[in-house]
């Protein structure tokens, strides 16, 4: 008797193989949709940060007097 693993891969048939490549793929598909779920949950969730800061600094700018021209 031996150790080795047995790859079920080859001793399937054609339509077998095709649906399990489809289930390993519609695994990895669902796996990246939920990672970028929450990658754009977390941006979302910065954005108003962003905007705020932002118009903070506009404010900010808006308000200083003007610098002088160097006369050159």
């Amino acid at each position: 008797m031996t150790d080795d693993p047995v790859a079920l891969d080859q001793r399937r048939g054609m339509a077998a193989q095709r649906a399990t490549d489809i289930r390993r793929r519609r695994g990895e598909v669902a796996a990246d949709q939920a990672a970028l779920r929450h990658r754009q949950k977390e941006l979302e969730q910065r954005h108003p940060e962003l905007i705020a800061s932002v118009l903070d600094d506009l404010d900010r700018l808006s308000h200083q007097p003007p610098e002088p021209k160097s006369g050159g």
